[in-house]
């Protein structure tokens, strides 16, 4: 999945996923590979994730509040 996402056929493979209004054009900006999935940022250009308010349970687990 890491070569198919670096050489650009997941947007053959998913091209719903990639629909933008106006049709603009999103790039690979960081490919994070692990063990289960491959986490990908795309956009029009890089941004920083806010970690806080990530979907990502890596990056928002920090955040919890433990009760």
């Amino acid at each position: 999945m890491e070569e198919v996402c670096a050489n650009g056929l997941i947007y053959e493979i998913l091209p719903e996923i990639f629909k933008t209004p106006n049709n603009k054009k999103l790039f690979l900006w960081q490919m994070r590979p692990a063990f289960s999935f491959v986490q990908l940022q795309y956009g029009e250009f890089p941004l920083a994730i806010e970690k806080s308010t990530s979907i990502d349970p890596h990056d928002s687990l920090a955040y919890a509040c433990n009760n």
